[in-house]
């Protein structure tokens, strides 16, 4: 599932699946480092983690909750006024 809310002045990206969850020594390097694990190495994540903290601050960084129900991952990225960007958001 993927869902986007304004809050305040920035909007809020999330994507959760319904998977196993992942591994909590994973998860602690998931975003921080590229890992080398056999399902994936992580890049896109550390890779979209570093452009968000290196445009938006660390406000912005990756945010990952998982349980064995699933995962969500979320950012929130500084909305620049404009009435395209508020449909999108649902305003």
């Amino acid at each position: 599932m993927v869902g986007l809310t304004k809050r305040g002045q920035s909007l809020e990206i999330k994507v959760s699946d319904n998977g196993n969850g992942i591994d909590s020594m994973v998860l602690a390097r998931l975003g921080q480092e590229v890992i080398d694990e056999s399902r994936g190495s992580g890049t896109a994540l550390y890779n979209l983690n570093r452009r968000l903290q290196g445009l938006y601050g660390t406000s912005s960084k990756l945010k990952i909750v998982t349980s064995s129900a699933g995962s969500t991952f979320s950012m929130k990225i500084p909305m620049k006024q404009s009435k395209n960007i508020e449909k999108i958001a649902g305003d």
